[in-house]
Order: structure tokens, then sequence, then C-alpha cells
């Protein structure tokens, strides 16, 4: 065999076994970040696990008191352990702080931190987010009671039941992922959606069920129509209703992430072109969160993070082109500090910032996998359902920035707050619909040599950088809560 075939067929084997790669080496690092990163360190983890425990006990969408901030009744001894110095990194507020400071307690040993009887009003800013993010966890509460645990061997039983079905899914959708593959490996294996997926943290589930309805799309609806599900229609629109259903529930409780869910009945119908179908499926993507947010309206956190939100909307619509410099600013921002590099990469509970060079070398694989990609999936089959998958896009991440302007952004400020990377992960990993179908015909012209060499490449760069990347962070987790 000569060498451009060698070469093609190197990269086409490597192509393939992205999915085992995943599952035998960065499914390891997840389990790491899952057991050696301390308790209610991922970010607002403690609000997460809060959520999870209030639904493993039936509270399905919390309460609000009268003038009150929303949350709900869980155990005393739940309030106990969130508030735990040995477990949290919360800053003590001035007026705490200046208190006389009474002898310190010694804390209860671990072993003896249990679940109680007694209950108490907890405020909780999640309590809107929907229990289709929580299950997994939930169930491991529960299972962890039944069998009498320790509320930390409880907390890290409700880490591997979100782990096990999030790197599940991101496995699943790798196999049935064609086009994007490189990329999507890439952005599923980074050190943050690991961590993400060995946590507590509703980010897990919004990652992962994007990732799978990502694959569902290129696997099941293709725009090309070459998939055998095409002869089952009824099969495949029962299937295409459930995913629908399923991404708009995770979605409910994150707004911003809402346009995203029709991404399923617009490929179905460039898939099938059953228009009632399409319709069914488009009303189920509204209809979901919608009914929702209507079941969960008046809980509202309030302003608990110092914005002045009417006085911003105000502001907004008095300046509507002032307000999308500021957008468009703090992107360049973002981007030219790094911060959504840094924050994409790796988060905070990986032991804080990893070497600039991890960086470096990330922002590289996310250039060069993409652009990979979208070489090797050229063509211009259902380019009218993959351009309205990318305006859908734009319109989420334009949702996020004015979610930020909103709510964490004080009148007046130049650049938009509370906007971080990871934010950023389900759209990525929905923008490889945007790619087309995969080229498979194998040739020795010069374009299938450079096909395969850009392939071979980008694969090669995108493994090598997660390996380092994941080495780095489990090294600097050890190094900051272990061996300082």
């Amino acid at each position: 065999m000569d060498s451009p075939l060698s070469c093609n067929s190197l990269a086409r084997r490597l192509h393939d076994r992205l999915p085992l790669i995943y599952l035998v080496v960065c499914i390891p690092f997840g389990l790491v970040y899952c057991f050696l990163v301390p308790p209610l360190l991922v970010p607002d983890e403690w609000a997460h696990f809060f959520r999870t425990v209030q639904i493993s006990y039936g509270d399905v969408i919390g309460e609000k008191p009268e003038g009150g901030r929303p949350g709900g009744q869980v155990p005393q001894s739940l309030t106990t352990f969130l508030s735990d110095p040995r477990f949290t990194r919360r800053l003590t507020s001035k007026k705490a702080a200046a208190k006389k400071a009474e002898p310190a307690k010694e804390p209860a040993a671990i072993s003896q931190m249990g679940f109680e009887e007694e209950t108490t009003f907890h405020i909780c800013p999640f309590v809107r987010y929907p229990p289709s993010s929580y299950l997994f966890g939930a169930c491991a509460v529960r299972l962890g009671r039944a069998w009498k645990l320790d509320m930390v061997s409880i907390f890290y039983l409700a880490r591997l039941f979100t782990f096990v079905p999030s790197a599940f899914m991101g496995w699943l959708a790798l196999n049935w992922i064609s086009s994007g593959r490189i990329f999507a490996f890439f952005t599923l294996s980074m050190p943050m959606t690991l961590s993400l997926f060995g946590s507590c943290s509703q980010d897990a589930a919004l990652i992962s069920f994007t990732a799978l309805a990502v694959g569902f799309v290129q696997r099941f609806l293709p725009s090309t129509g070459s998939s055998p599900w095409l002869a089952r229609p009824r099969a495949l629109f029962w299937t295409s209703l459930l995913a629908t259903a399923a991404v708009g529930a995770v979605a409910a409780g994150r707004p911003p992430y809402l346009p995203m869910v029709g991404i399923v009945p617009i490929f179905h119908l460039a898939a099938t072109r059953r228009y009632r179908d399409a319709s069914i499926l488009a009303f189920v993507a509204v209809a979901v969160p919608l009914a929702w947010l209507w079941a969960t309206r008046g809980l509202g956190s309030g302003n608990e993070f110092g914005s002045d939100h009417a006085g911003q909307v105000g502001f907004i619509l008095a300046h509507p082109w002032q307000s999308l410099v500021v957008f468009f600013r703090s992107i360049l921002h973002y981007v030219g500090s790094g911060s959504f590099l840094r924050h994409l990469v790796a988060e905070r509970p990986n032991g804080g910032p990893l070497p600039p060079s991890i960086y470096t070398a990330a922002a590289v694989a996310f250039v060069v996998t993409f652009a990979s990609d979208a070489w090797r999936s050229r063509n211009t089959a259902g380019l009218a359902a993959r351009l309205t998958t990318a305006v859908l896009l734009c319109g989420t991440f334009f949702a996020l920035l004015l979610a930020g302007y909103v709510y964490f952004t004080p009148v007046g400020e130049d650049t938009v707050r509370g906007i971080q990377g990871r934010y950023l992960t389900p759209i990525l990993l929905a923008l490889t619909l945007t790619l087309g179908g995969m080229c498979t015909r194998l040739t020795s012209s010069p374009s299938s040599r450079m096909h395969s060499v850009l392939g071979l490449g980008s694969a090669s760069l995108a493994i090598g950088v997660i390996a380092m990347s994941n080495v780095t962070s489990a090294i600097s987790i050890m190094r900051t809560f272990y061996y300082p």
C-alpha cells in the first residue's frame, strides 16, 4: 500500500476509535475529578447538591415565602454540611466579621455527619432548575440514606451517579457523531467538562444531553437522507419526540439555552420533509420548557447580585446601540484576555489556573480541530438546516450575554459580567451540526492526501493536548488540596 493510502487508512482508524479513546483514557480522569476535588468546590455545587437532596425528598418545585427568597424544606443537617468550613470556601460576610469572634468549635467527625429527620427552610437560587437535571444524583441520595451512609459519602455517591450517565452519554454521542467528531471529542474531554461531569452540577446534564442530541441528529436524522431509520417514519418520529422533550426538560431551567431545543425538529424536517411531524416536535420543543417555567412562576431568586434589573432593562431600551457596543466589547475582552479559554479548559476546582502553555495549546487545538472537521465535512447537503442551526446558536450566545447584562452587570458598566467559558460548551457541541456530512470516499488524489494528513494531524493534536491538560490538571489538584 502506498504512503497516501496508509496515511488515509491511519487517519480513518484514529477517527473511528475516538469514542474508544474517550472511554479508556478520558473517563478515568473524570473519576479522578469526581473523587479528588473536595466537596462543594465546583462552581455553585453547594446549591446544586441542595437541589439534588431536595428532589430526593420529593420536593420538585420548591417554595418562596412572602417577601422572601426561594428555597425549600431540607434536613437541618444538610445546612450544617453546606456551611462546614472543611468543605467550602465561602468568604465570611463583613457583618459577620464585625461580630466578636467566638472560640472555634470542634467540627463533628465526618463519619457522624448524617441526614436527620428535623427539617428547616433553606434559601437556594436553583429551585427553578428542573428535576430532570438531578434525577441520577437524587437516586444516589435516596440510596445512601437507605444504606445509612454519612453525609460526605452520600455526596460523593451523588457525584458518581451524575458522572456515570453523563460520561456514557458523551461516549454514545461520539459513536453517533460523524461530522465534527474530533472537535466534539476535544470539547467533551477537557478537564473542565470532565470535572463538571464528576460533580453535582446541573451543567453535567446540560452538556451531556446536548452531546446526545447532536449525536442523535447526525446518526438518525442526517441531512443527506441516508439513514435506514428514514424507512421507519413512526419509530423515528417517536424517538425524535423523546429527544425533543428531553432536551427541552433539561434546558427549561436555563432560559438562554431555549433556542437550542429547536434543533431536533429542524433536522427532522430536513431529513423527512414531514411538515406535520415537524410541527408537533416544534410544539413540544416550546411547550415543555414553557410549562415548567409556568409551574415555577414566582420563584425568581430576586436581586441577589446587587444589580438593578429593572434599571438595566430600561437602559437597554433607551440605549440599544450602546448596549450592542457593550456586547461586542465584552466578547473582545473575554477572548483577548483568555478568560473564555481558561474557563473552557480548566475551571477553578481543578486546582486553579494551569500553566500558560496548556491554554496556548488548547487554543491551537480548538482552531485546528474545528477547521479540520469543517474541511472533512464540506458539502452543500442540508445547507438550510445548518444555516438555521447557526442562527439558533448565535441567538443562544446573544441570550447568554443578555442574561449576564441584566442579572449580573450594574447599569452603565462597559463589560458584561457573569459570563464564563463553561456556558459555551453546549453551543460548541451543537456547532458541529453546521459542518454537514462526512466525506467517506478514499482516493489518492491531492485533495484526499490533504484530507488524511489534516485529519490525522488534528486528531493527534487533540489527543495530545487533552492528555497533557488532564495530567497537569490532576497534578494541580493534588498540589492544591493534598500536597501544597
